[in-house]
Order: structure tokens, then C-alpha cells, then sequence
């Protein structure tokens, strides 16, 4: 599971600049559903593995950072600049939003996911927020911050269901 959390984590590794948009597809933990995010078509759209051809719900929009769980109804999108946010204002910026087929259940600013943002990781031009880690085996979404805290999202609710220093 630390092996599939890892790969699946989307993490900016330094300020580079990121590459331009482009069409991608990821699947659910269990592999039987996949979202696909399309930048020239403008749209997000969930469908079982292999039949992209059989939307089952549509988002008018791309994103870069996206996990799907395995209940295909249920979303979660990530900042565009992925775990780094700019020096003005950082937070404000929406790092999780939660979707359910289609429609936007709740966002959640950088502020309520790491309430002192004294904490941010300073880089060359960005804040170091923390990462995504993606759905766990019970279906909740984790993220870490950089404070030292892994936080467990209800995707149905897009409720925070607990917040615990990380090991390590």
C-alpha cells in the first residue's frame, strides 16, 4: 500500500516550470473505472477501464492533478501547480476539491489543510505545501503537509475525518 501511495502521489519535485497541458488518464484503485482529462476538448469526464467512449459524468474542464475512487461518482482534483503555491497569497489558493459526478461537492483551501502557514517550505520562487497521497485502502483520500500531519478526507463529504502526526 506505501508502494502504491507513493507512485501514486503527485509531487512537484523542484521549481521548474511545468509542462504544458496535455490529455491523461488514471484509473481507480480497483483498475475497473478511469477518468480521462482532455485540455483540448476542456473536459474531464469518468467511464469504465477501457471504454472512454462511455462517459458516465463530465467535468467542462482539465485538470492536471485528479484521483478518481473506486466508486467512479466520486473525484478529487489538485491544485494545477500540483504541491507548490505562489508567495502571494497562498492561502488562498484551493489545493482539494471534492466532486461527485460531476458537481462540485467542497473545496478546501490551503488555510484549513495547514492553518499555520508559517510552516510552508520556502523554494526558489514557491511554497512547499505538502502532497498528495491519494486514496487509502478504506476509500478516505490522505494528503500530508509539510508541518508533519496526514490528513483523512471523506470523499462523500468532503469532510475532514481525522488529522494525526505522520510517522517518521
Amino acid at each position: 500500500l506505501v508502494l502504491l501511495l507513493a507512485a501514486s502521489s503527485v509531487q512537484a519535485r523542484a521549481d521548474a516550470p511545468l509542462p504544458p497541458p496535455q490529455r491523461s488518464t488514471l484509473c481507480s484503485p480497483s483498475k475497473r473505472f478511469c477518468v480521462t482529462s482532455d485540455p483540448l476538448r476542456g473536459t474531464t469526464f469518468a467511464h469504465p477501464a477501457g471504454k472512454a467512449d462511455e462517459p458516465l459524468w463530465s467535468i467542462p474542464r482539465w485538470f492536471r492533478v485528479l484521483y478518481l475512487a473506486d466508486d467512479p461518482d466520486l473525484l478529487v482534483t489538485g491544485y494545477d501547480g500540483q504541491n507548490l503555491v505562489p508567495l502571494d497569497r497562498p492561502g488562498d489558493i484551493e489545493v482539494l476539491a471534492f466532486w461527485r459526478r460531476g458537481r462540485l461537492v467542497r473545496g478546501h483551501k490551503l488555510s484549513e489543510l495547514l492553518p499555520d502557514l508559517g510552516k510552508l517550505q520556502r523554494t526558489a520562487s514557491h511554497y512547499h505545501w505538502g502532497n498528495y497521497l491519494g486514496f487509502d485502502s478504506e476509500g478516505n483520500f490522505r494528503v500530508s503537509t509539510v508541518d508533519g500531519h496526514t490528513l483523512v478526507y471523506d470523499p462523500i463529504e468532503a469532510a475532514l475525518l481525522r488529522r494525526f502526526r505522520s510517522a517518521g
